[in-house]
């Protein structure tokens, strides 16, 4: 099991829809881009732009300065630069030519080029694409990273960009309703392997849980899985101490309530309606709630995904 520090996390959540049923869209990020960066970043899009901001205001808030080749960062997203590649399609299809900056960036990783560029973190750097277990896995890749001694930081991050042109592709990959609240957002923590500070946590389990061959229709957690996930949160749980269950996508609510009354001084904390639907929306929230310091104790994220596979995170703040 691991147990890295978490030494800052940084979230950019979006606001609550003007109109009823529209989506969850963060606000206008220049004023963020004022205060984190010297200078503004030309030729990139809002996908970039919102990612790139949030790993820069979570090293910001770390107060460190890490060496270059010993700082990684793994970035989640759903969808990544859907904008721009979809907007070069366009252009290649109609026979017109794509703008070279658009081409460029219609690269999904190009993401973590321009962060690793902002931050001159030289470690490893990768953007995961998982669907809604997209932040999830990049958690799990850099635990492993650093479990074996491959950086001493790693910046984790979750990221998702709701352009006007995502929405249908969104709600389609998603197997989501059309009336679906969709949102965007994103947040970041940075991981280190060693002692430094006063972290705000502890990253003490990253992982997904399988268990059979289930059709995607399956609802509730088999009793085998469901005691499987009870016994991980009770060996991680400190004697007395309050645990905060935060469900995502697809968890039913029964299961989440069956689990609650095993769970000694638990609660449910519901996050999807305040920050609409998208595939890295724990990460945002996540981040957000460990900035808090009031409820301090263990947080536990699950979420399903379409293949009814699990994923689980187990923080302590």
């Amino acid at each position: 099991m691991p147990n890295h520090q978490i030494l800052s996390a940084f979230a950019i959540e979006p606001l609550a829809p003007q109109t009823p049923g529209g989506p969850f869209q963060c606000p206008d990020l220049s004023i963020l881009e004022k205060r984190l960066l010297k200078k503004r970043v030309r030729r990139i899009g809002r996908f970039i732009r919102l990612a790139m901001l949030g790993a820069v205001g979570c090293l910001n808030e770390s107060g460190l300065s890490p060496s270059p080749e010993r700082l990684g960062v793994f970035l989640g997203s759903g969808l990544a630069n859907h904008g721009e590649e979809k907007d070069v399609i366009r252009a290649v299809l109609s026979d017109a030519m794509p703008s070279p900056t658009r081409f460029a960036n219609s690269v999904s990783n190009s993401v973590t080029f321009f962060i690793a560029r902002a931050l001159n973190a030289r470690g490893t750097n990768m953007l995961v694409s998982q669907e809604e277990f997209s932040f999830e896995s990049a958690l799990m890749l850099a635990d492993m990273a650093l479990t074996v001694g491959e950086m001493d930081y790693a910046l984790v991050g979750g990221a998702d960009d709701l352009g006007i042109s995502a929405h249908r592709t969104l709600l389609k990959r998603m197997d989501m309703p059309d009336l679906t609240p969709l949102g965007e957002g994103c947040g970041w923590i940075l991981l280190s392997q060693g002692e430094s500070g006063s972290p705000l946590g502890r990253l003490l389990s990253a992982e997904q849980i399988r268990c059979g061959d289930q059709a995607p229709q399956s609802t509730p957690v088999e009793p085998d899985r469901f005691d499987l996930i009870n016994d991980k949160i009770l060996k991680a749980r400190r004697h007395g101490e309050d645990v905060l269950l935060l469900p995502g996508l697809r968890v039913d609510p029964e299961e989440m309530s069956a689990l609650k009354e095993r769970i000694p001084h638990s609660r449910i904390e519901t996050f999807l309606n305040r920050t609409g639907i998208f595939s890295t929306a724990c990460a945002c929230h996540l981040a957000a709630r460990l900035r808090r310091t009031e409820n301090r104790g263990l947080l536990v994220h699950l979420s399903r995904n379409l293949f009814d596979e699990m994923a689980l995170i187990i923080l302590r703040s």
